[in-house]
C-alpha cells in the first residue's frame, strides 16, 4: 500500500523496557486491524546479545489513532559514546486476514539524559569536561544521515532551537529528531523564549532537556 498508514512512532526508553506512541492515518478504517512489533539488534551498530533473536515482541489491538504499545526487552545495553548500541524497531499493521498490509522501521536506542542547570548526566553517570567539550551544536534543520552518523558513532549533539522558528516546523524537526540518541538537548538561543520552549518540547518530547546555557567547556 502506497500511503504511509503508520505516520510517526516515537519511542520512550528505560533499563529493559520502552512505550512506543504509534500515530495512524486518520483518514483509514482499522477495524479488525492489529499492531505488532519487533526489536532486533541494529546490524549496523553495536551487537550485544544474539541478533538471531528478538529483543522484544508484542502484539497489540487497534482503537483510535494514536495507540500506546508497552514492552519489557531483553539483552538491552545503554546507548553511550563507548558503546553506541541502537536497535532497530519494526511495526506491522496486520490486516484482519493475518497478512502484513504495512510496516516501518524506526532505529532507537536506550538511554537516558539529564541536566541538573550544571552538569549533564548520561545514564546517571555525569559527562566529563571532554565529553562536554566534544558535544556538537546543530540547528533544527541538521541533515538526517549526519544525525544518523552521531548516532552510529556516540557523539553527542545539541540541537539549537529559536522560538520564532514557529511551532510547525519545529514540530516536524523534533518528530524526525526526537529518536535519535545522540541529541541530548534542546538548546534555547533566545533566554526569552525559554519558558515557552521548555514547554512545548515537554509536551511533544520529554525524553531530554531544554537548556539555556551550556556547562563550562
Amino acid at each position: 500500500m502506497a500511503r504511509d498508514l503508520i505516520q510517526d512512532v516515537f519511542v520512550k526508553t528505560v533499563k529493559n523496557k520502552f512505550t512506543a506512541q504509534i500515530k495512524l492515518s486518520d483518514d483509514f478504517d482499522f477495524t479488525g486491524y492489529a499492531l505488532r512489533q519487533v526489536l532486533f539488534p541494529d546490524l549496523n551498530a553495536p551487537i550485544v546479545g544474539d541478533a538471531g533473536n528478538p529483543c522484544a515482541e508484542l502484539l497489540s489491538g487497534i482503537k483510535g489513532n494514536t495507540i500506546l504499545t508497552t514492552a519489557n526487552a531483553t539483552g538491552i545495553q545503554w546507548w553511550s559514546p563507548a558503546c553506541p548500541a541502537m536497535y532497530s524497531l519494526t511495526t506491522e499493521l496486520i490486516s484482519p486476514q493475518g497478512e502484513v498490509e504495512f510496516s516501518r522501521v524506526d532505529r532507537i536506542s536506550f538511554r537516558d539524559i539529564k541536566f541538573d542547570g550544571k552538569m549533564f548526566f548520561l545514564n546517571g553517570l555525569p559527562l566529563t569536561k571532554e565529553q562536554i567539550k566534544d558535544i556538537k551544536t546543530m540547528p533544527f534543520s541538521a541533515d538526517q544521515s549526519l544525525v544518523e552518523q552521531c548516532n552510529e558513532t556516540g557523539s553527542l549533539i545539541v540541537i539549537e532551537v529559536e522560538g520564532n522558528a514557529g511551532q510547525k516546523p519545529l514540530l516536524t524537526a523534533v518528530e524526525r529528531l526526537r529518536n535519535s540518541p545522540s541529541v541530548i538537548a534542546w538548546y534555547a538561543t533566545q533566554k526569552n523564549e525559554f519558558n515557552a520552549l521548555s514547554a512545548f518540547f515537554e509536551e511533544i518530547d520529554g525524553t531530554r532537556p531544554v537548556i539555556k546555557a551550556f556547562p563550562s567547556r
